[in-house]
């Protein structure tokens, strides 16, 4: 179907890259008309660069770096 990719309700960990920078945050859907909120390790929320964005998600268990 043409649903979203990402269900609402969900959230994970995962690597913020920009810059040539690498961070671990944490991120959250609240529901489906809310956007994905990323956060630091403290659990403040990040502003993502202005220009075009990648969002790569992978299930569990995937390995990364």
């Amino acid at each position: 179907g043409n649903g979203p990719l990402v269900k609402y309700g969900w959230s994970g960990t995962g690597y913020y890259l920009s810059y040539g920078t690498k961070r671990t945050v944490t991120w959250i859907k609240k529901s489906y008309d809310d956007p994905i909120v990323v956060m630091n390790e403290n659990g403040k929320e990040i502003q993502i660069n202005e220009g075009n964005s990648y969002i790569g998600i992978l299930g569990n268990g995937s390995t990364v770096f």
